[in-house]
Protein backbone atom coordinates (compact mmCIF):
# COMPACT_ATOMS: atom_id res chain seq x y z
CA UNK A 1 0.00 0.00 0.00
CA UNK A 2 2.78 2.35 0.64
CA UNK A 3 4.48 4.01 -2.44
CA UNK A 4 7.89 5.99 -1.53
CA UNK A 5 8.36 9.60 -3.00
CA UNK A 6 11.44 11.70 -3.37
CA UNK A 7 11.68 12.64 -0.20
CA UNK A 8 11.49 9.23 1.21
CA UNK A 9 8.17 9.90 3.31
CA UNK A 10 5.86 7.07 2.97
CA UNK A 11 2.51 7.78 1.17
CA UNK A 12 -0.45 5.24 2.21
CA UNK A 13 -3.72 4.74 -0.04
CA UNK A 14 -6.47 5.24 1.63
CA UNK A 15 -8.27 1.64 2.48
CA UNK A 16 -11.89 1.64 0.96
CA UNK A 17 -13.06 -1.90 2.63
CA UNK A 18 -12.87 0.22 6.04
CA UNK A 19 -16.36 1.94 6.77
CA UNK A 20 -15.94 4.48 9.27
CA UNK A 21 -19.70 4.54 11.13
CA UNK A 22 -21.55 7.83 11.71
CA UNK A 23 -21.36 9.19 14.79
CA UNK A 24 -25.01 10.29 16.44
CA UNK A 25 -24.08 13.57 18.24
CA UNK A 26 -28.21 13.24 19.85
CA UNK A 27 -27.05 12.04 22.91
CA UNK A 28 -24.28 15.06 23.49
CA UNK A 29 -26.76 17.34 22.30
CA UNK A 30 -29.20 16.34 24.53
CA UNK A 31 -27.35 16.27 27.56
CA UNK A 32 -25.58 19.71 26.82
CA UNK A 33 -29.62 21.48 26.21
CA UNK A 34 -30.46 19.81 29.49
CA UNK A 35 -27.37 20.60 31.03
CA UNK A 36 -27.21 24.25 30.06
CA UNK A 37 -30.77 24.92 30.48
CA UNK A 38 -31.61 25.39 26.29
CA UNK A 39 -34.76 24.23 26.52
CA UNK A 40 -36.54 26.02 29.90
CA UNK A 41 -35.13 29.06 28.40
CA UNK A 42 -36.35 28.79 24.56
CA UNK A 43 -40.11 27.88 26.53
CA UNK A 44 -40.10 31.11 28.30
CA UNK A 45 -38.77 32.81 25.45
CA UNK A 46 -41.85 31.61 23.23
CA UNK A 47 -44.27 31.94 25.77
CA UNK A 48 -43.75 35.36 27.65
CA UNK A 49 -41.24 36.96 24.31
CA UNK A 50 -39.55 40.03 24.79
CA UNK A 51 -40.77 42.46 22.38
CA UNK A 52 -37.72 43.86 19.68
CA UNK A 53 -36.50 47.09 17.78
CA UNK A 54 -34.54 50.33 18.70
CA UNK A 55 -37.10 51.26 21.53
CA UNK A 56 -38.63 47.50 21.84
CA UNK A 57 -41.94 48.57 20.71
CA UNK A 58 -41.84 46.54 18.33
CA UNK A 59 -44.38 42.39 18.29
CA UNK A 60 -41.98 39.30 19.24
CA UNK A 61 -39.43 38.93 16.81
CA UNK A 62 -41.24 36.80 14.22
CA UNK A 63 -37.40 34.98 12.85
CA UNK A 64 -36.14 34.23 16.15
CA UNK A 65 -39.54 32.89 17.01
CA UNK A 66 -39.93 30.42 14.41
CA UNK A 67 -36.25 29.68 14.79
CA UNK A 68 -37.13 29.00 18.78
CA UNK A 69 -39.91 26.76 17.80
CA UNK A 70 -38.91 24.37 15.34
CA UNK A 71 -35.75 23.86 17.84
CA UNK A 72 -38.01 22.82 20.40
CA UNK A 73 -39.82 20.98 17.69
CA UNK A 74 -36.64 19.05 16.93
CA UNK A 75 -35.49 18.38 20.66
CA UNK A 76 -38.91 16.57 20.96
CA UNK A 77 -38.47 14.68 17.55
CA UNK A 78 -34.97 13.31 18.92
CA UNK A 79 -36.61 12.21 22.19
CA UNK A 80 -36.25 15.31 24.65
CA UNK A 81 -38.89 15.64 27.55
CA UNK A 82 -40.43 18.36 28.59
CA UNK A 83 -40.95 19.01 32.65
CA UNK A 84 -44.33 19.29 33.58
CA UNK A 85 -43.80 23.01 34.13
CA UNK A 86 -43.27 23.46 30.38
CA UNK A 87 -46.09 21.30 29.05
CA UNK A 88 -47.96 23.54 31.30
CA UNK A 89 -46.43 26.92 30.13
CA UNK A 90 -47.10 25.95 26.61
CA UNK A 91 -50.16 24.81 26.74
CA UNK A 92 -51.37 28.30 27.44
CA UNK A 93 -49.89 29.38 23.86
CA UNK A 94 -50.68 26.37 21.46
CA UNK A 95 -54.28 26.06 22.18
CA UNK A 96 -54.53 29.31 20.12
CA UNK A 97 -54.33 29.48 16.15
CA UNK A 98 -52.36 32.85 15.83
CA UNK A 99 -49.89 31.62 18.05
CA UNK A 100 -49.15 29.21 14.99
CA UNK A 101 -49.22 31.60 12.73
CA UNK A 102 -46.94 33.53 14.27
CA UNK A 103 -44.46 30.85 15.45
CA UNK A 104 -44.54 29.76 11.28
CA UNK A 105 -45.38 25.99 12.03
CA UNK A 106 -47.37 24.08 9.33
CA UNK A 107 -49.88 21.71 10.67
CA UNK A 108 -47.78 19.03 11.18
CA UNK A 109 -45.65 20.38 13.18
CA UNK A 110 -48.21 22.65 15.33
CA UNK A 111 -49.63 18.98 15.76
CA UNK A 112 -46.94 17.76 17.34
CA UNK A 113 -45.93 20.82 19.55
CA UNK A 114 -49.85 20.21 20.95
CA UNK A 115 -49.32 16.72 21.45
CA UNK A 116 -46.31 17.14 22.81
CA UNK A 117 -47.04 19.33 25.55
CA UNK A 118 -50.40 17.17 26.96
CA UNK A 119 -49.95 16.87 30.25
CA UNK A 120 -50.36 13.58 32.30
Amino acid sequence: NGNSNAHGVELHTPQPHIAVEPVSTTVSVLSALQKYQVIPAIVESLVSPLPHGPDADEQPDPDYTEKAARTLLTYLEVGGMLTQEEKEQLQKVVTNDRTKSAWGLDDEAWKMLQHSTKTD
